[in-house]
């Protein structure tokens, strides 16, 4: 189904904050006499966003510019993350970084935390207390970064099944293995994340996949057994159709086959491919090989939380490749909640939750100017990615409730 852009439409929502009938504004009123309404007259209403790649303690450090991928996390990125050790300073920031999620249209995203037993904890809490979905993970690493970051496998197996046995398959919360990326995790802490997946089949994975030029060939020397980066993973049985590999930028004809046969999805991050100078994602040619593709911000590489601003990014991306990618295809992959097993949202369809944005599209003068010049769905759209931001979000409902 395309986009559609359905004026004087009326959702009619339960008690248990389903969606129960949908349709036009006069029919709905003369079907649920008993149902007191609200008119949201000149506003629009669209699905919440879900961030499929994004660093929890990352949300300080968005635009600390300094180099490519390698050099910039030695210098900035690992040296974030090290202040989430101390308990009190982490739990203060799941809450600062849930409040952006819910302040920019995000009801659901697949999230890094740090490597950090206690912050990962506060990072579920905050999520689960606002209703946010998550799939949620510690960032793994038992080499190359900073000691202070790393843990080692018996450590890692503690700490994961903790996670795992509390929290994962709840209404709201996934627990995803996640190996930061595959430089970072030895052979001996692979082995135990691919005896985990064993043990737990409907884990989540998520990781980096293929993001520089520099850092392939870092993972050939690594690993000369591997036929290339993805061989790595498939290695530990962590290629599936719950795998989020994010970036994907430079893979081989090979990797794209197995991710098509194995139905792992890949995450395209534009803003911080453009700001790390990563290269440039084939989201058009990737998409008619068969590749499942959502959107991340990628924060804090990623320069900004907006989504609209990462539909935006991906957007010129494809200009850029000469391989453009239409607006509401861009959209669909920015609010695929469905695509990563919460079935229940994504949609403004009957006997989904009633999860949704209300958008006022005349907010700013520029954004009023387009949106009355706008004449199709695809040009009203265009109007909220290329102006949008989180002035225009008016309101945020998860399952019926106002979150504000």
């Amino acid at each position: 189904m395309g986009l559609r852009f359905q004026p004087h439409e009326a959702l009619v929502i339960d008690s248990k904050g389903v969606i129960c009938d949908r349709g036009p504004m006069d029919s709905m009123k003369k079907a649920y006499p008993q149902v007191k309404g609200t008119t949201y007259e000149g506003r629009v209403l669209i699905p919440p966003f879900f961030d499929a790649h994004l660093h929890f303690p990352q949300l300080t450090m968005i635009g600390q510019a300094g180099g490519g991928l390698l050099k910039w996390l030695n210098e900035h990125t690992f040296p974030t993350e090290m202040a989430y050790e101390d308990e009190g300073f982490a739990k203060q920031k799941a809450k600062e970084f849930c409040e952006e999620l819910l302040k920019h249209g995000i009801g659901g995203a697949a999230i890094f935390s740090s490597s950090h037993q206690k912050a990962t904890c506060h990072l579920i809490a905050e999520l689960t207390a606002r209703g946010i979905k998550g799939i949620v993970g510690r960032s793994s690493m038992d080499r190359h970064a900073p000691k202070e970051l790393l843990v080692a496998k018996d450590r890692e197996r503690d700490y994961l099944v903790e996670l795992i046995e509390k929290h994962h398959g709840d209404n709201l919360i996934r627990i995803a293995l996640t190996p930061r990326y595959a430089p970072s995790v030895s052979e001996e802490l692979f082995g135990l994340l691919k005896e985990l997946k064993e043990r737990y089949p409907s884990l989540y994975i998520q990781t980096h996949l293929s993001e520089t030029k520099e850092e392939v060939a870092w993972v050939k020397e690594l690993f000369p057994s591997s036929k290339d980066y993805l061989a790595v993973y498939e290695t530990y049985g962590l290629v599936g159709p719950t795998s989020l590999f994010g970036h994907g930028i430079h893979l081989n004809a090979r990797e794209v086959k197995g991710l098509v046969e194995k139905k792992a999805k890949l995450v395209h991050c534009p803003s911080s491919n453009l700001f790390l100078g990563s290269g440039l994602f084939s989201y058009k040619k990737l998409q008619e090989a068969g590749v499942s593709i959502l959107l991340g911000s990628d924060i804090g590489a990623g320069t900004s939380l907006n989504p609209w601003h990462t539909i935006a990014s991906a957007y010129q991306i494809s200009q850029l490749k000469g391989e453009p990618v239409s607006l509401s295809e861009l959209f669909r992959a920015a609010t695929a909640a469905s695509e990563v097993g919460f079935q229940d949202t994504g949609s403004l369809e009957k006997g989904f939750f009633a999860d949704f944005q209300i958008i006022d599209p005349k907010r700013t003068k520029l954004s009023q100017l387009h949106w009355e010049k706008a004449s199709s769905a695809e040009d009203r759209l265009a109007t909220l990615v290329f102006h949008a931001d989180d002035r225009h979000l008016e309101q945020l409902y998860l399952k019926g409730q106002a979150i504000f």
